[in-house]
């Protein structure tokens, strides 16, 4: 929702800023469009994080080491 307030405010500045005709319809459409961006784009990294999730955790089944406490030393640096 947040997108398609953003999207629906910037339509309404470029509408004001370049004198076109203001119309309610339009701010309506532009939240749609926002929204619906907003959502597929939200989809799409949900579906990436969980691969990379499900990764993870088929390589921690087969014995590699996974998470920071197992894959750094943080020793003091001198």
């Amino acid at each position: 929702m947040v997108i398609g307030g953003v999207n629906a405010a910037l339509y309404i500045r470029t509408t004001l800023v370049t004198g076109g005709k203001f119309r309610l319809s339009d701010v309506m459409s532009a939240f749609g469009d926002g929204l619906a961006s907003g959502f597929m784009t939200g989809g799409i990294m949900a579906f990436f994080a969980m691969g990379v999730s499900a990764g993870f955790r088929v390589a921690e089944g087969k014995g590699v080491p996974t998470g920071p406490s197992k894959n750094f030393n943080l020793g003091r640096r001198t």
